[in-house]
Protein backbone atom coordinates (compact mmCIF):
# COMPACT_ATOMS: atom_id res chain seq x y z
CA UNK A 1 0.00 0.00 0.00
CA UNK A 2 1.03 3.69 -0.56
CA UNK A 3 1.91 5.24 2.20
CA UNK A 4 -0.23 8.04 4.55
CA UNK A 5 2.16 10.04 5.45
CA UNK A 6 2.27 13.53 3.94
CA UNK A 7 4.97 14.38 1.00
CA UNK A 8 3.66 18.16 -0.14
CA UNK A 9 5.11 20.83 3.09
CA UNK A 10 1.13 22.17 1.73
CA UNK A 11 -0.63 19.41 4.43
CA UNK A 12 2.20 20.97 6.48
CA UNK A 13 1.08 24.23 6.50
CA UNK A 14 -2.56 23.61 6.19
CA UNK A 15 -3.41 20.68 8.35
CA UNK A 16 -7.21 20.44 8.19
CA UNK A 17 -6.87 20.13 4.26
CA UNK A 18 -7.21 16.60 3.25
CA UNK A 19 -4.98 14.47 0.56
CA UNK A 20 -6.07 12.94 -2.25
CA UNK A 21 -6.00 9.33 -2.23
CA UNK A 22 -5.33 6.71 -5.20
CA UNK A 23 -5.32 3.43 -4.84
CA UNK A 24 -2.31 1.69 -5.94
CA UNK A 25 -3.61 1.33 -9.56
CA UNK A 26 -4.23 4.51 -9.80
CA UNK A 27 -1.02 5.77 -8.42
CA UNK A 28 0.74 3.24 -11.39
CA UNK A 29 -1.76 4.59 -14.12
CA UNK A 30 -1.02 8.29 -12.89
CA UNK A 31 2.89 7.38 -13.54
CA UNK A 32 2.52 5.87 -17.26
CA UNK A 33 0.38 8.65 -18.01
CA UNK A 34 3.13 10.97 -16.44
CA UNK A 35 5.59 9.23 -18.63
CA UNK A 36 3.94 9.09 -21.85
CA UNK A 37 3.65 12.54 -21.60
CA UNK A 38 7.34 13.24 -20.97
CA UNK A 39 8.55 11.15 -24.05
CA UNK A 40 5.85 12.76 -25.96
CA UNK A 41 7.31 16.35 -25.29
CA UNK A 42 11.43 15.39 -25.20
CA UNK A 43 10.65 13.58 -28.44
CA UNK A 44 9.05 16.99 -30.04
CA UNK A 45 11.59 18.96 -28.59
CA UNK A 46 14.15 16.73 -30.15
CA UNK A 47 12.34 16.69 -33.76
CA UNK A 48 11.91 20.59 -33.32
CA UNK A 49 16.02 20.63 -32.89
CA UNK A 50 16.74 18.10 -35.52
CA UNK A 51 14.52 20.39 -37.93
CA UNK A 52 16.26 23.72 -36.70
CA UNK A 53 19.93 21.79 -37.83
CA UNK A 54 18.39 20.94 -41.51
CA UNK A 55 17.39 24.70 -41.74
CA UNK A 56 13.77 23.13 -42.00
CA UNK A 57 11.87 25.57 -40.71
CA UNK A 58 8.54 24.79 -41.23
CA UNK A 59 9.17 21.24 -39.76
CA UNK A 60 10.31 23.26 -36.52
CA UNK A 61 7.75 25.27 -36.14
CA UNK A 62 5.50 22.16 -36.32
CA UNK A 63 7.04 20.44 -33.58
CA UNK A 64 7.77 23.36 -31.37
CA UNK A 65 3.76 24.13 -31.48
CA UNK A 66 3.11 20.75 -30.68
CA UNK A 67 4.85 21.02 -27.52
CA UNK A 68 3.76 24.25 -26.79
CA UNK A 69 0.50 23.29 -26.81
CA UNK A 70 1.81 20.59 -23.73
CA UNK A 71 3.62 22.71 -22.04
CA UNK A 72 1.86 25.61 -22.23
CA UNK A 73 4.28 28.68 -22.91
CA UNK A 74 7.13 27.06 -21.41
CA UNK A 75 10.36 29.66 -21.75
CA UNK A 76 12.52 27.07 -24.23
CA UNK A 77 9.74 25.94 -26.51
CA UNK A 78 8.50 29.67 -27.27
CA UNK A 79 11.99 30.69 -27.86
CA UNK A 80 12.80 28.08 -29.87
CA UNK A 81 9.04 28.39 -31.61
CA UNK A 82 9.75 32.34 -32.42
CA UNK A 83 13.22 31.76 -33.91
CA UNK A 84 11.75 29.05 -35.85
CA UNK A 85 8.93 31.68 -36.75
CA UNK A 86 11.05 34.42 -37.94
CA UNK A 87 13.74 32.34 -39.85
CA UNK A 88 10.88 30.62 -41.65
CA UNK A 89 10.18 33.93 -43.84
CA UNK A 90 6.52 32.69 -44.79
CA UNK A 91 4.39 33.70 -45.99
CA UNK A 92 6.58 37.37 -46.76
CA UNK A 93 9.60 37.93 -44.54
CA UNK A 94 7.63 40.87 -42.84
CA UNK A 95 4.84 38.76 -42.06
CA UNK A 96 6.98 35.97 -40.39
CA UNK A 97 9.21 38.57 -38.15
CA UNK A 98 5.56 39.87 -36.85
CA UNK A 99 5.00 36.71 -35.86
CA UNK A 100 7.70 35.68 -34.48
CA UNK A 101 7.54 38.94 -32.09
CA UNK A 102 4.09 38.13 -31.42
CA UNK A 103 5.17 34.71 -29.97
CA UNK A 104 8.35 36.08 -28.02
CA UNK A 105 6.33 38.92 -26.50
CA UNK A 106 4.30 36.08 -24.30
CA UNK A 107 7.55 35.98 -22.58
CA UNK A 108 7.07 39.65 -21.48
CA UNK A 109 10.87 41.09 -23.04
CA UNK A 110 10.03 43.79 -21.24
CA UNK A 111 10.40 42.66 -17.83
CA UNK A 112 12.69 39.52 -18.47
CA UNK A 113 16.70 39.29 -17.88
CA UNK A 114 16.65 36.18 -19.94
CA UNK A 115 19.74 36.44 -22.49
CA UNK A 116 17.65 34.24 -25.02
CA UNK A 117 14.49 35.98 -24.52
CA UNK A 118 16.15 39.60 -25.16
CA UNK A 119 18.39 38.19 -27.85
CA UNK A 120 15.55 36.74 -30.37
CA UNK A 121 13.28 40.43 -29.48
CA UNK A 122 16.38 42.49 -30.42
CA UNK A 123 17.04 40.00 -33.63
CA UNK A 124 13.48 40.44 -34.70
CA UNK A 125 13.60 44.33 -34.62
CA UNK A 126 16.85 44.47 -35.71
CA UNK A 127 15.44 42.55 -38.65
CA UNK A 128 12.66 44.66 -39.10
CA UNK A 129 14.59 47.85 -39.05
CA UNK A 130 16.50 46.06 -42.12
CA UNK A 131 13.52 45.33 -43.98
CA UNK A 132 11.45 48.59 -43.13
CA UNK A 133 14.36 51.39 -42.32
CA UNK A 134 12.01 52.53 -39.45
CA UNK A 135 14.24 53.59 -37.39
CA UNK A 136 11.97 52.63 -34.36
CA UNK A 137 13.03 49.09 -34.44
CA UNK A 138 16.31 50.09 -34.39
CA UNK A 139 16.29 51.98 -31.30
CA UNK A 140 14.00 48.36 -29.61
CA UNK A 141 17.06 46.35 -30.97
CA UNK A 142 19.03 48.52 -29.14
CA UNK A 143 17.04 48.34 -25.84
CA UNK A 144 17.02 45.17 -25.96
CA UNK A 145 20.47 43.69 -26.95
CA UNK A 146 21.69 46.16 -24.04
CA UNK A 147 19.52 44.63 -21.48
CA UNK A 148 20.58 41.28 -22.52
CA UNK A 149 24.92 42.25 -22.73
CA UNK A 150 24.52 44.51 -19.51
CA UNK A 151 22.59 41.84 -17.22
CA UNK A 152 24.55 39.11 -18.19
CA UNK A 153 27.47 39.97 -20.23
CA UNK A 154 25.96 37.45 -22.73
CA UNK A 155 28.43 38.05 -25.91
CA UNK A 156 25.88 36.99 -28.35
CA UNK A 157 23.49 39.85 -27.30
CA UNK A 158 26.72 41.91 -27.20
CA UNK A 159 27.92 41.43 -30.83
CA UNK A 160 24.74 42.28 -32.33
CA UNK A 161 24.27 45.58 -30.06
CA UNK A 162 27.58 46.67 -31.28
CA UNK A 163 26.31 46.22 -34.90
CA UNK A 164 23.30 48.12 -34.05
CA UNK A 165 25.41 50.95 -32.76
CA UNK A 166 27.15 50.69 -35.80
CA UNK A 167 23.82 50.79 -37.97
CA UNK A 168 22.31 53.58 -36.07
CA UNK A 169 25.73 55.97 -36.41
CA UNK A 170 25.29 56.09 -40.34
CA UNK A 171 21.23 57.46 -39.09
CA UNK A 172 23.00 60.08 -36.97
CA UNK A 173 22.67 64.17 -38.13
CA UNK A 174 24.24 65.31 -34.95
CA UNK A 175 28.43 64.48 -35.13
CA UNK A 176 28.82 64.04 -31.39
CA UNK A 177 25.89 61.35 -31.29
CA UNK A 178 27.78 59.70 -34.43
CA UNK A 179 31.05 59.32 -32.31
CA UNK A 180 28.94 58.67 -29.79
CA UNK A 181 27.69 55.41 -31.60
CA UNK A 182 30.86 54.51 -33.12
CA UNK A 183 32.60 54.21 -30.00
CA UNK A 184 29.74 52.02 -27.72
CA UNK A 185 30.39 49.50 -30.81
CA UNK A 186 34.25 49.25 -30.60
CA UNK A 187 34.29 49.57 -26.89
CA UNK A 188 31.45 46.90 -26.55
CA UNK A 189 33.78 44.65 -28.72
CA UNK A 190 36.82 45.20 -27.10
CA UNK A 191 35.06 43.81 -24.42
CA UNK A 192 33.51 41.10 -25.58
CA UNK A 193 36.36 39.68 -27.28
CA UNK A 194 38.58 40.12 -23.88
CA UNK A 195 35.90 38.00 -22.62
CA UNK A 196 36.02 35.69 -24.86
CA UNK A 197 39.36 34.74 -25.26
CA UNK A 198 39.21 33.92 -21.41
CA UNK A 199 36.44 31.57 -22.23
CA UNK A 200 38.17 29.66 -25.22
CA UNK A 201 41.24 29.80 -23.14
CA UNK A 202 39.48 27.88 -20.14
CA UNK A 203 39.72 24.09 -18.80
CA UNK A 204 36.07 23.37 -19.95
CA UNK A 205 35.94 25.39 -22.83
CA UNK A 206 34.88 22.09 -24.76
CA UNK A 207 32.75 21.15 -22.77
CA UNK A 208 30.50 24.07 -23.73
CA UNK A 209 27.70 23.45 -26.74
CA UNK A 210 27.44 26.81 -27.71
CA UNK A 211 31.64 26.80 -29.05
CA UNK A 212 30.69 27.24 -32.49
CA UNK A 213 28.62 30.64 -31.73
CA UNK A 214 31.57 31.78 -29.24
CA UNK A 215 34.33 31.41 -32.64
CA UNK A 216 31.35 33.37 -34.87
CA UNK A 217 31.02 36.54 -32.36
CA UNK A 218 35.21 36.31 -31.94
CA UNK A 219 36.01 36.33 -35.58
CA UNK A 220 33.51 39.03 -36.39
CA UNK A 221 34.74 40.92 -33.18
CA UNK A 222 38.31 40.37 -34.58
CA UNK A 223 37.22 41.42 -38.14
CA UNK A 224 35.45 44.69 -36.92
CA UNK A 225 38.73 45.43 -34.53
CA UNK A 226 41.23 44.96 -37.69
CA UNK A 227 42.78 41.67 -36.49
CA UNK A 228 41.87 39.51 -40.02
CA UNK A 229 44.61 37.26 -39.00
CA UNK A 230 42.56 36.09 -35.78
CA UNK A 231 39.68 36.84 -37.14
CA UNK A 232 40.00 34.11 -39.97
CA UNK A 233 41.70 31.90 -37.32
CA UNK A 234 38.07 31.66 -35.55
CA UNK A 235 36.07 31.91 -38.74
CA UNK A 236 37.97 28.32 -39.37
CA UNK A 237 36.82 27.15 -36.08
CA UNK A 238 33.49 28.21 -36.80
CA UNK A 239 33.28 26.19 -39.74
CA UNK A 240 35.21 23.81 -38.60
CA UNK A 241 32.15 22.59 -36.14
CA UNK A 242 29.57 22.21 -38.97
CA UNK A 243 27.29 24.42 -38.85
CA UNK A 244 23.76 24.39 -39.30
CA UNK A 245 23.10 26.15 -43.14
CA UNK A 246 20.88 28.64 -40.94
CA UNK A 247 23.25 29.52 -38.74
CA UNK A 248 26.57 30.02 -41.46
CA UNK A 249 23.94 32.61 -43.56
CA UNK A 250 23.41 34.56 -39.89
CA UNK A 251 27.20 34.52 -38.81
CA UNK A 252 27.59 35.45 -43.00
CA UNK A 253 25.32 38.26 -42.91
CA UNK A 254 26.81 39.98 -40.25
CA UNK A 255 30.03 39.86 -40.97
CA UNK A 256 28.96 41.40 -44.05
CA UNK A 257 27.16 44.20 -41.97
CA UNK A 258 30.57 44.60 -39.65
CA UNK A 259 32.75 44.78 -42.71
CA UNK A 260 31.34 47.42 -44.05
CA UNK A 261 31.37 49.76 -41.24
CA UNK A 262 35.87 49.66 -41.24
CA UNK A 263 36.31 51.73 -43.31
CA UNK A 264 33.78 54.43 -42.28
Amino acid sequence: MLSQKPDSPVYTYIPKLKQPMLSDEQYKELVKETEAFQDNLSNLIEAGKHAMSASSFGDAINAFSRANRLTQNDPFVLQQLALATYKFKKPTELEALHAGLAIIKQLLPDDTNDPETLGITGAIHKRLWLATKNATHLDFAIQYYNRGYEVRRDYYNGENLALCHDYRSTLQDNAEEKIYDRICARKTREAILASLIVLMNSPSFDDRSDKKWIYATAANCCFALGNEEQGMKHENQFFALLPAEWEITTYRENKTHTLSFINQ
